[in-house]
């Protein structure tokens, strides 16, 4: 026998490529430049990538504090402005709303930390008419929003 069929020892194709070793190249090439356009978006954009989290966690805050201001009873607003309290309807409870460090906690009681919202820059509620106006400063911009108070009564709430 001259040689075996399925190992051929072929002298012209030592020189060039076969064509499982260009596609592993392409797909290498491809995969690195996939992870390099990745990375280079979030170093190059970081600044632009944060920027709508604090709206979309205002918007969650306000709609738990609207379903929270809708459940009480009773509520007060500081007279600076920094904390506003809150009486549930069936509890027993005094739940309040304050800034902390950079922070809108909620407490129950005058006890506990649980957050609320991050990377707040300042937070003020305002007694309104019919219920409170909230100011909250993200990023450098104020956001209003007001909520009105389920009993629609003028002076449902007062000062501490």
């Amino acid at each position: 026998m001259r040689g075996s069929i399925v190992f051929r020892n072929n002298e012209h194709c030592t020189k060039g490529f076969t064509l499982i070793e260009t596609m592993f190249a392409l797909l290498l090439m491809l995969m690195f430049a996939s992870l390099f356009l990745t990375t280079a978006y979030v170093f190059f954009f970081a600044d632009q990538l944060g920027s709508h989290h604090g709206e979309e966690e205002l918007g969650i805050f306000m709609t738990d504090m609207k379903r929270l201001f809708d459940r009480s009873e009773d509520y007060w607003v500081s007279e600076d402005g920094k904390v506003l309290q809150i009486i549930e309807r069936d509890r027993e409870e005094i739940t309040s709303f304050e800034l902390y460090e950079d922070k809108i906690r909620r407490r129950v009681n005058g006890s506990g930390h649980v957050v609320w919202m991050q990377f707040v820059e300042d937070f003020r509620v305002y007694e309104e008419r019919s219920g409170v106006r909230f100011e909250i400063t993200l990023e450098g911009k104020i956001y209003r929003r007001s909520l009105i108070h389920p009993s629609l009564s003028k002076g449902a709430g007062g000062s501490v």
